[in-house]
C-alpha cells in the first residue's frame, strides 16, 4: 500500500532529476562552446563576423537563460555590438539606454563604447564603400 501511495511521487521525481541533469548537461555544453568561440575570435574577426547580442536579453528581461549567455560573451569580450530588439515603439519598449548604462557599470565605459557607439558606426561606415 505504501509503495502504491508514492509510487507516482517517486517516478515523478526521478523525472525531474533527469530533466534537470538533461538541461544542465545542455547548458555547460553551451559554455564550453563560448569557451571554444574565445579560442576563434580572431579568425572569425578576420573573416568580417561579429557577435551582436541583444540589449533585453543582456538585461535579463528575455529570461535567465539568455540573460547568462549574454554575461559570458560580455565577460570574455566577445560581443561586438548591442542592439535592440524594438520593432516600434508601440510593439516593443526599446531598453537601449538602460543596457548602455548597465554594461558601463559591469563591464567598463571602453567597452560600452566600442558596443554601442564604434563598432555599430564602423558598420554603416564599411557598407557605404
Amino acid at each position: 500500500r505504501y509503495l502504491a501511495e508514492h509510487l507516482p511521487e517517486y517516478i515523478r521525481t526521478s523525472k525531474e532529476n533527469e530533466v534537470i541533469a538533461v538541461l544542465k548537461e545542455a547548458i555547460d555544453q553551451v559554455n564550453l562552446e563560448l569557451y571554444d568561440l574565445a579560442g576563434e575570435r580572431e579568425e572569425l574577426s578576420g573573416m568580417g563576423a561579429l557577435i551582436q547580442i541583444n540589449a533585453d536579453s543582456t538585461l535579463g528581461i528575455d529570461g535567465r537563460y539568455l540573460e547568462k549567455v549574454c554575461r559570458k560573451l560580455l565577460k570574455l569580450h566577445l560581443a561586438d555590438i548591442i542592439a535592440s530588439d524594438a520593432h516600434g515603439i508601440r510593439e516593443r519598449m526599446n531598453h537601449m539606454d538602460a543596457c548602455y548604462h548597465h554594461v558601463c557599470k559591469k563591464y567598463g565605459a571602453d567597452y560600452a563604447a566600442e558596443l554601442f557607439d564604434k563598432n555599430p558606426i564602423q558598420i554603416t561606415i564599411s557598407g557605404d564603400n
